[in-house]
C-alpha cells in the first residue's frame, strides 16, 4: 500500500514542475478584432458620409428587412467570404449585438444605399486591400 501512495505523489509533484501554458483570454481576442478598424483610421482609410437616411430605398413587397452575409455580399457585389473581413475591419456593422461565432443580419435598405454610393464601394474595396496586405505582412 505505502508504495501506491508515494508513486502516486512523485507523479502529482511531477505535473505542477511543467510551466503552465499562456492561455488568451475573450478580451484579448476581442480586442484584436478591434485593432484592424482602428489601423485602417491611422491608415488614412477615412468612412465616407453616411448615406443619406431620409433616401433609404424602400423595399419591395415580400422582401425582408433583415439579411444575410450571402445576399449582402450579392447585392454590394463581393464575394461571400469577403463580407466577414468588412464586418471586422468595422466598414459594415451587423444590427445588434451578435456574438463573434453568431451570423450576423444586416438592414437591407443601409446596404442597398451602401451599393448606390460609389465612395462606399471604394471604401470598402480599400478596406479589403488593407486587409489582405496586413494578413500577407506587406505593411
Amino acid at each position: 500500500m505505502s508504495k501506491k501512495k508515494k508513486s502516486v505523489q512523485s507523479s502529482s509533484t511531477q505535473s505542477t514542475n511543467q510551466p503552465s501554458q499562456p492561455t488568451r483570454s475573450r478580451r484579448a481576442n476581442l480586442d484584436s478584432t478591434r485593432d484592424y478598424a482602428k489601423l485602417a483610421q491611422e491608415m488614412g482609410l477615412a468612412k465616407p458620409p453616411p448615406p443619406n437616411e431620409g433616401v433609404l430605398p424602400a423595399l419591395a413587397s415580400g422582401e425582408s428587412p433583415q439579411i444575410f452575409a450571402p445576399e449582402v455580399a450579392n447585392i454590394l457585389g463581393f464575394a461571400p467570404y469577403q463580407v466577414p473581413i468588412l464586418v471586422r475591419m468595422g466598414g459594415l456593422n451587423p444590427m445588434g449585438f451578435p456574438a463573434r461565432s453568431a451570423q450576423k443580419r444586416f438592414a437591407r435598405a443601409k446596404i442597398k444605399a451602401y451599393a448606390a454610393d460609389p465612395s462606399w464601394l471604394d471604401y470598402f474595396n480599400a478596406l479589403i486591400n488593407l486587409y489582405w496586405r496586413l494578413a500577407k505582412g506587406r505593411i
